[in-house]
């Protein structure tokens, strides 16, 4: 088990096996941030290590949610990865059993999680229920920034001019007017109170007050993140954050709102395009429920809903069959955004 006393030792091995597995070389100090220093503290992390070297990690951080209006405490399932060279039944077979084992030594209600149908097998051995894939939304910002840095002529980069019109992201620059949008710096109280105002609204959520968002969006070591709020009146209104990946990859995490108010949806929005055309974003991945006024609003101002032609992500929950009411099981009692599983 990771823990604090083992973290740093094992930091370097997670960053190498991740980077064997998934292309992603995450900083050592990565994995004391994300599974010893969330909001709750505790983590559920299994590695399999051989001749000193860590070749097998199945983790589930505790995160709080909120379902039905009750805090509770329940694991995101994620970073299981096994090396190459060790992809053997006995290694998986080990760490799942022992992530189980934990899990019911600490009472968690439920798990969740994301995977791809090649993982059903897996998913099938934890006792998971498949609630279908994740709705994916994706949005072209500039599609001669798209074209960049690929196999594709110059000279036929007036292609993304001619569909720019065509498939592009529409503007709309009236909403943004209306509010005072600022750069996010730290998280304080005011969020609490934003947060207070919006969770009525959701069935099971991940609980996003002050203390997560500044875990998750200020304290990740290494990040880069675009942090907008938006104001009336000097009264926060809602909440975005997005970043810029590779090969011209942007991504939004979070968009919240008093309300789930429209009107300042598109405000922050319209002001994160900006940024984001700024650091040369060619399109857009958010990752809103199906009948959320977060997705209308993307698809009003032209996100597609393309995700399962290149995501192919299956949302799973893991969960105790005893309990009189498991609304968890119910994917439209879900609100999750990509910032909730898409810990990059």
């Amino acid at each position: 088990m990771v823990t604090d006393s083992n973290i740093d030792e094992l930091g370097p091995g997670l960053s190498n096996l991740h980077q064997a597995v998934h292309g992603v070389n995450h900083n050592p100090a990565y994995w004391r941030w994300r599974h010893l220093s969330n909001p709750t503290g505790k983590t559920n992390s299994c590695v399999a290590v051989k001749a000193g070297q860590v070749v097998g990690n199945f983790s589930s951080i505790y995160l709080e949610l909120v379902v039905e209006g009750k805090r509770v405490m329940a694991a995101l399932n994620a970073d299981l990865a096994v090396h190459p060279s060790e992809r053997s039944w006995e290694c998986l077979r080990g760490l799942l059993e022992m992530n189980m084992s934990k899990s019911l030594e600490d009472r968690v209600p439920f798990g969740f999680g994301f995977s791809t149908p090649l993982a059903e097998e897996i998913n099938e051995l934890l006792d998971g229920n498949n609630l279908g894939p994740a709705p994916m939304y994706l949005g072209f910002l500039n599609a001669v920034n798209l074209l960049k840095g690929r196999s594709v002529p110059r000279a036929f980069s007036f292609i993304g001019k001619l569909a720019q019109p065509i498939v592009g992201l529409k503007v709309q620059n009236g909403d943004a007017s209306a509010f005072d949008i600022r750069r996010v710096e730290g998280f304080g109280s005011e969020f609490d109170e934003l947060w207070g105002a919006i969770q009525d609204n959701r069935s099971v959520a991940v609980i996003k007050d002050a203390r997560y968002l500044n875990w998750r969006y200020l304290e990740r070591p290494f990040a880069r993140y675009g942090r907008l709020a938006a104001y009336r009146e000097d009264k926060l209104e809602g909440l975005a954050v997005f970043y810029v990946g590779e090969r011209r990859n942007a991504f939004f995490l979070e968009l919240l709102a008093r309300d789930d108010s429209p009107v300042t949806m598109r405000a922050l929005l319209q002001r994160a395009f900006e940024e984001l055309r700024m650091q040369g974003a060619g399109f857009i991945w958010a990752s809103f429920p199906v009948h959320s006024q977060a997705a209308s609003v993307l698809k009003e101002l032209g996100f597609k809903s393309w995700g399962r032609r290149f995501w192919n992500m299956y949302m799973t929950v893991t969960t105790d069959h005893g309990k009189e009411s498991c609304p968890e099981l119910d994917a439209k009692s879900w609100d999750l955004s990509l910032g909730d599983w898409l810990l990059q």
